[in-house]
């Protein structure tokens, strides 16, 4: 498996085979693509599964998506952005990763320069939240994560509660 050359930030995008995840994905691409030049995005799903009605609506675009061996399913999101975090890790050259989702609109020359302005210090970025349950929860448009964090949470991956959404676990 070859390499890609280095961006210093990839955005990875959560999707899903659902309508309305698609369509917001192919809009995202539509209006990113103007503005990535200094980013590499990478929209992730999971594998078709024969009993959704909407598999035949993505599957002549699957080639424009990281697919993941696993279930596409809201209750599988831990395990699925895990999954795709491990990927991106193994094939990229990269600093940094946001990881946002398709009903998420992301302003790429904010993004840009707020990685700009704080790239030397910045190890995690997201807002914190305590939840209703008491988790403490990463929300917001996105989360930051650095390579460094990345290689942690992938030698720990044996210790998240994959039975969680994967902003909590």
């Amino acid at each position: 498996m070859e390499i890609e050359s280095k961006k210093r930030l990839i955005l990875l995008v959560l999707c899903s085979r659902n309508y309305l995840s698609f369509i917001s994905s192919r809009t995202q691409k539509k209006t990113w693509s103007k503005n990535s030049t200094n980013l590499k995005i990478i929209h992730f799903i999971g594998a078709s599964k024969k009993n959704n009605r909407e598999i035949e609506y993505i599957k002549d675009s699957t080639h424009e998506y990281l697919v993941l061996e696993t279930d596409d399913s809201y209750a599988n999101l831990a395990k699925k952005t895990l999954m795709a975090i491990e990927e991106v890790y193994k094939r990229y050259e990269f600093d940094y990763i946001f990881r946002t989702n398709t009903s998420s609109y992301i302003d790429l020359d904010a993004i840009n320069n707020y990685f700009e302005n704080y790239k030397d210090e910045l190890s995690y970025a997201g807002v914190h939240v305590n939840t209703v349950e008491g988790d403490l929860i990463a929300s917001g448009a996105g989360i930051f994560l650095s390579k460094k964090n990345i290689k942690l949470l992938l030698e720990n991956k044996s210790n998240i509660n994959y039975d969680l959404p994967d902003d909590v676990a």
